[in-house]
């Protein structure tokens, strides 16, 4: 063999070398963009996990909900024992003005 098919023979193989490095890059371009995809994949289901957690009430949350209706149920029980309070005193009263404008007696006290 002589010295230029050697050099030639050398050139061959790194002609052959070169692309097979050459689809190589091409093959982990190719992952790459995989990798990128499935990372914007994630990145998306990453949010949208967040936005629902968001919106899921915690403990604290219910506790806070639940104390609050009952106070406010406490309040509205106080308010309508204070309106009847109100309107016995206005009903015993007008019935005692009747009973003395008529001269009649109350049957129910003795």
């Amino acid at each position: 063999m002589t010295e230029t098919q050697q050099i030639l023979n050398i050139l061959e193989k790194l002609v052959t070398g070169q692309k097979n490095l050459e689809k190589g890059q091409k093959n982990l371009e190719d992952g790459q963009k995989r990798i990128e995809e499935v990372q914007k994949n994630h990145s998306r289901e990453l949010s949208h996990i967040k936005t629902v957690l968001k919106t899921v009430a915690t403990k604290e949350d219910v506790e806070i909900a639940v104390n609050t209706a009952k106070a406010e149920i406490q309040a509205d029980i106080l308010n309508l024992g204070a309106k009847q309070t109100r309107k016995d005193h206005q009903q015993d009263t007008r019935l005692e003005n009747l009973e003395e404008h008529t001269g009649t007696t109350n049957p129910t006290k003795n």
